[in-house]
């Protein structure tokens, strides 16, 4: 497929607002996003691809300054926007002030429901799928140098001119085996989901988790990722520049000290933030004598019901040919596991992983 890139690439406000109103038309539209997120806590956005299944359109957001016609069209309720694994692109898209309302229609989620691979890159599917071979050679180039390289402009174009032949293939699937249901409700909770902000939960991001070994050491990591998250956007650097995990790990267990922690905050934000150490430490302390809403360290009788939940999710994955990862996460099994209180609902045990779960794992809980 032959483009001319000068006609491709748009950088002007006016062409900008003619071709939404054309997009504005039709009932499906591909999008995917180039950015630079090197050195920075939030994405810095660089090139914005839309295609309407006949021809691509890269959106220059460096040089056009009105991307009101673009918010429409991502907020029309007619048109569904098709993407390959959404939630990074969600969050580019959030720092254009751009939100991206439903109908959602992403390729990897449904890949993950049709037994796919739970996290298969665009490059496969289109193998998979379309016979399609894509050169990845530019995913790491530097998107917020100008001008573009004719081969930076074809990467940007091949990532978007397949999605739609991708969508009407797994729609088509997804018909067929009884998943669509599905499909369109998991697709509603990923944008409820980056809708949402939730710095207090940042600390089950963090790795190395494994070694804390009481809810006070959980206490601590969960209270020092919440702030170090804070801060990270606060400066707008990567959160591991101010701390790496292993050091907030350190901290929680009491391995290292809360001075070190701050002096090294200080020195990696080069007096960008103002850091209150007492304030924290009073924070910590007051863990001490509180721990609220922490899953509590695995027991023995909880890793084997792990296990086993793991074997029924795998089974149940198995018999509807769907990825296990999709149904629920090790986290999420091991909060189920652990819930001490053997009559509540587990939180993510509704709609159609109710559907195909049923009774099965309160009755697993039940029995333990």
């Amino acid at each position: 497929m032959g483009y001319n890139h000068s006609e491709t690439l748009v950088t002007d406000d006016k062409r900008l607002a003619d071709i939404c109103l054309l997009f504005e038309q039709k009932r499906t539209i591909a999008l995917d996003t180039e950015y630079s997120r090197e050195s920075t806590y939030y994405p810095n956005p660089a090139l914005l691809q839309i295609s309407d299944g006949d021809e691509a359109n890269l959106l220059d957001v460096l040089q056009i300054k009105n991307l009101s016609s673009v918010k429409q069209v991502l907020a029309n309720p007619h048109i569904t926007k098709i993407i390959h694994s959404a939630k990074q692109d969600i969050e580019v898209l959030k720092c254009l002030d751009c939100s991206l309302e439903a109908p959602l229609f992403d390729t990897q989620l449904a890949a993950a429901f049709l037994s796919l691979g739970s996290q298969i890159s665009y490059k496969n599917l289109v193998q998979e799928c379309l016979g399609v071979t894509l050169e990845k050679g530019h995913s790491r180039s530097d998107w917020l140098v100008r001008p573009l390289s004719d081969e930076q402009i074809n990467y940007a174009i091949d990532d978007v001119i397949y999605l739609h032949e991708l969508y009407y293939k797994l729609k088509a699937r997804l018909q067929k085996t009884g998943k669509e249901a599905w499909f369109i409700e998991e697709s509603n909770q990923v944008l409820n989901n980056y809708h949402e902000d939730h710095p207090e939960k940042a600390w089950r991001k963090v790795s190395g988790q494994g070694q804390l070994e009481s809810p006070e050491e959980l206490g601590r990591l969960q209270l020092l990722a919440q702030w170090r998250e804070q801060k990270a956007r606060e400066a707008n650097l990567p959160r591991r520049w101010l701390i790496k995990d292993k050091q907030l790990i350190a901290v929680a267990k009491q391995q290292d000290t809360l001075e070190n922690l701050v002096a090294e905050v200080t020195l990696n934000a080069d007096q960008c933030i103002v850091v209150n150490s007492d304030e924290l430490k009073a924070a910590l302390a007051a863990t001490e004598h509180s721990v609220l809403h922490l899953r509590r360290i695995p027991s023995p009788q909880d890793k084997r019901l792990i296990e086993k939940m793991k074997c029924l999710i795998s089974k149940v994955a198995k018999e509807h040919q769907i990825e296990a990862s999709l149904i629920a996460s090790h986290k999420q099994i091991a909060s189920a596991a652990m819930n001490q209180n053997k009559d509540a609902q587990i939180s993510w045990l509704s709609g159609w992983r109710l559907k195909v779960l049923g009774d099965n794992i309160h009755n697993l809980i039940e029995i333990t």
